[in-house]
């Protein structure tokens, strides 16, 4: 059969329907594959989506176990002049949490890296500087603490030497030897409680105001590190995407700072006219200085 015939044979709307069906199926081939680009596109753009959330979710929590651990250092420092608590129970908060620290270098971008670095090492500075003060302190209180041992054994044994020559006297014995040794152990027992409370005195004179130097130090030391702290609050907020103004953060510190160094002076000057009105003056002097 001849095909060209054949060809010929076949009405032109079945033509017209074949050529209408596979355009049809071409439409659907090509809008099949609009789809599928788009879904792949959409899938694309979800898992970027999700592993930027995922990141930034790794960075925040991170960041805020940093800035917890770093919280605890700045507070650590600002109580250094608090002898009452001890080098160890100090450091412990900080200590404990202090390797979270580490873990920026895990996720930071170089800035960040470089920008927590440097409060580290200031840090570590601030740490040594403030102990070696602390440590000359913690041996005048110990000696102050000494001195108050003895005096109290001297007043016990003045009290009982005391008993012992009033029993002498009263009891009507006439050995006066033995009565001018007892008053003779008295007096020198009397006068070693004087040159005691003479050295307890001068001591008290001289550590109030070490300790309240330490004290100013330590609030000069914290807004350093305040200070350090603005770049990297800064880079942080920037690689979580949030926006912070270094300028407004900077002038609450410096206001803060300001402020507490009032108070501390004015604490100072309220303590030593009660106290130490010998340093009353200088007291004043210095609130003044820093007003």
């Amino acid at each position: 059969m001849d095909l060209g015939l054949l060809i010929k044979s076949v009405p032109a709307t079945f033509w017209g329907i074949v050529v209408g069906s596979l355009f049809t199926v071409i439409g659907v081939v090509l809008t099949n594959i609009e789809n599928t680009k788009r879904l792949r596109l959409q899938h694309r753009h979800e898992w970027t989506l999700e592993s930027k959330e995922r990141d930034l979710e790794m960075r925040r929590n991170t960041y805020l176990d940093a800035m917890e651990a770093i919280a605890a250092a700045v507070a650590a420092v600002g109580r250094f002049g608090d002898l009452s608590i001890s080098s160890d129970d100090l450091m412990r908060v900080y200590t404990d949490k202090s390797a979270a620290i580490g873990k920026v270098s895990i996720v930071g971008k170089e800035e960040t890296i470089q920008a927590v670095a440097n409060f580290s090492r200031e840090l570590t500075g601030t740490f040594l500087r403030l102990s070696s003060k602390r440590e000359r302190l913690n041996w005048a209180l110990q000696q102050s603490t000494i001195v108050e041992e003895k005096l109290a054994l001297a007043l016990r044994e003045l009290e009982q030497l005391q008993d012992q020559l009033n029993a002498f006297s009263f009891s009507g014995q006439r050995d006066e030897s033995a009565k001018h040794a007892l008053r003779k152990n008295v007096e020198f027992q009397g006068q070693q409680i004087g040159d005691l409370r003479s050295e307890e005195a001068k001591l008290h004179q001289q550590f109030f105001p070490a300790q309240m130097d330490l004290v100013r130090e330590t609030v000069s030391e914290v807004a350093s590190l305040d200070r350090l702290l603005v770049p990297v609050i800064k880079l942080v907020r920037t690689e979580l995407e949030l926006p912070f103004d270094s300028d407004f953060y900077t002038e609450i510190i410096e206001d803060g700072a300001r402020r507490q160094m009032e108070y501390l002076e004015e604490y100072i000057a309220d303590v030593s006219a009660a106290f130490l009105p010998d340093q009353a003056d200088e007291a004043v002097a210095g609130a003044k200085a820093t007003s």
